[in-house]
């Protein structure tokens, strides 16, 4: 696994409680707060960036001596984390160990107690940082969660004022507060990637403190999110390259990393019927197929049948589902485990609710969005509501763009495509059977152009060299939903 499964690891299978002062959640000792698995709700939020203000806030209620962690160097972060473990009460790492809580103390992934461990991971950290300086940034930060998880989780309250008060504690660094966290993608191709493991391994081990957070205690997905209709229609606007992959390795040779033509897409969708279809103005080179009639920039159809399996085709006519019967190829097998149909409706809920931001700007709506994302093998994925839960966007990439302009990815990583859809034409709808009907020429195809995650040969693309997605692996509902949905 790639270091953005690390990444993706921090948000899940965590349960991980935080009070910041003796008031909180009912604890009234030290040791009942570490065999406390809930919160206190004045540091629960909606969204990671919610949870990051309040926990932020609830530390400036209690403490001085608090600065942004922005302002700190790595080696300023370390000193303050070699003092903290002076301070810490072994007794309460003693009860984390007991369930292995992930409370327990660490450095880059590696539980210890131990200040010489600690200490020599740091050093190790701290020479990767140095020759390859573009990650200092990443490795504060996540020293910085680590330092108000141990100051909170591991400092007797009565200790902590006495840290400040003898000047043993100068300065106590917040949590860092990025527009986003941040992700693998845009150090694909530029910087070690052994160095981008180890620093990032620690980054998402750090961050897994505010998923706890979360005011339902939902662990691997999220309840803001509008969950969709068992079934619907929808057309959207979609740049980037479609098919995203092909099967020369990693990267993808034959596709166009482009972002600067848009094409039209129209999906029909039926989760009862557990089937897909998905219609494309304009697709790529497809001759890595072999198939002489394989598209290149004219329309192809992509659709997802529970029975048969998934199959791209050429249409008579664009946006339309009539089959040509000039070419299909298949994209997965019938009943495969990553993609046995269409996508679930809640699909959306499996990603990280970040929360929201302003700014946005696209080719139906403009204004504040709600946003989802989640990262897995190099990849960023995004999804956006507007405030009312609306669909806006949705999108996948070498590095997540925020609200801000997107650019082309590089030839050999991931294809930075996404689309925004037109609420006029989002409507719930029901659909018959024979909307979904497989053409005659993809029952009999024996052409394959595998789809990433497939079980049908193989296909790449979706990767950096060196990096392609763990076929053998089960895909999340984030990442099936990007993969069948352009």
């Amino acid at each position: 696994a790639v270091i953005s499964d690390q990444f993706l690891i921090m948000f899940s299978k965590v349960v991980l409680a935080l009070a910041l002062t003796a008031s909180a959640a009912n604890a009234s000792t030290d040791t009942d707060r570490a065999r406390s698995k809930s919160p206190g709700r004045h540091v629960q939020g909606e969204g990671l960036r919610d949870i990051r203000n309040k926990l932020n806030a609830a530390l400036e209620n209690a403490y001085n001596n608090l600065v942004p962690c922005e302002n700190m160097t790595l080696g300023e972060v370390y000193d303050v984390l070699e003092t903290l473990h002076s301070a810490r009460d072994h007794a309460l790492e003693v009860i984390y160990q007991e369930t292995d809580d992930s409370r327990r103390l660490a450095a880059n992934g590696v539980k210890s107690h131990k200040i010489e461990t600690l200490k020599a991971h740091w050093a190790r950290e701290a020479h990767i940082v140095e020759a390859n300086p573009q990650l200092h940034d990443v490795a504060r930060d996540g020293k910085c969660h680590d330092a108000v998880m141990w100051f909170t989780h591991h400092v007797p309250d009565e200790r902590k004022n006495e840290l400040f008060e003898s000047g043993a504690l100068e300065v106590m660094p917040k949590l860092p507060v990025n527009e986003m966290p941040h992700t693998t993608g845009p150090f694909y191709g530029n910087t070690n990637q052994a160095a981008v493991e180890y620093v990032f391994n620690n980054y998402g081990a750090g961050l897994s403190c505010g998923i706890a957070h979360a005011a339902d205690q939902t662990i691997t997905t999220n309840t803001e999110a509008n969950v969709w209709p068992d079934s619907l229609s929808y057309s959207a606007t979609g740049y980037g390259a479609f098919p995203f992959w092909d099967n020369t390795g990693a990267g993808c040779t034959y596709c166009d990393p482009s972002v600067d033509t848009p094409s039209s897409l129209k999906v029909k969708y039926d989760a009862t019927q557990n089937s897909e279809l998905l219609m494309h103005s304009s697709c790529g080179d497809m001759s890595w197929t072999g198939d002489s009639n394989a598209p290149n920039g004219s329309p192809c159809n992509h659709i997802f049948n529970s029975t048969y399996g998934a199959f791209i085709y050429t249409p008579v006519n664009a946006l339309e589902p009539e089959a040509d019967g000039e070419f299909c190829c298949r994209t997965f097998s019938a009943g495969d485990s990553n993609f046995p149909g269409a996508v679930p409706t809640n699909w959306m809920q499996s990603m990280n609710y970040w929360g929201s931001n302003t700014g946005f700007e696209g080719d139906y709506y403009s204004g504040e969005i709600k946003i989802y994302w989640y990262t897995m093998g190099g990849i960023d994925f995004w999804y956006y509501e507007d405030i009312d839960g609306n669909p806006v966007e949705q999108g996948e990439g070498c590095q997540y763009p925020g609200v801000g302009e997107k650019t082309a990815c590089a030839y050999t990583l991931p294809i930075m495509l996404w689309h925004d859809y037109d609420p006029d034409t989002f409507v719930a709808e029901s659909h018959t059977v024979d909307e979904f009907e497989v053409p005659e020429v993809c029952l009999a195809t024996t052409v394959s152009c595998s789809a990433p995650g497939g079980s049908v040969g193989h296909g790449y693309g979706h990767a950096a060299a060196g990096h392609q997605i763990d076929h053998s692996q089960p895909i999340s509902a984030a990442a099936r939903a990007a993969f069948s949905r352009r």
